[in-house]
């Protein structure tokens, strides 16, 4: 899905964002987790999805694994970079 090296970015600011307040690391932790939920738990069904559709075999497995990127990936594309842009909105870097 071409998301990997953005999120990871995203995540590592917004965890240092949490980690540099006052509240503990625990705590920081466990705001980073809900911060990072709604984005990061839909790319990963999607890939999932999409890896388990690469695996099909036989004649009609390489056609179907393309029917199903045509298909799941703008939708996931355009929700996940409604989601990112959102969380975005909060950070302070």
């Amino acid at each position: 899905l071409g998301q990997g090296a953005g999120t990871s970015l995203t995540d590592a600011v917004t965890l240092a964002d949490h980690l540099a307040g006052s509240i503990g690391a625990i705590s920081a932790l466990r705001a980073y987790e809900r911060a990072r939920r709604s984005v990061t738990l839909p790319l990963m069904v999607a890939s999932r999805r999409v890896g388990e559709s690469a695996a099909w075999s036989g004649p009609l497995g390489p056609a179907l694994n393309t029917a199903v990127l045509r298909r799941i990936g703008p939708k996931v594309t355009a929700r996940l970079l409604e989601l990112d842009a959102r969380s975005h909105a909060g950070l302070s870097h």
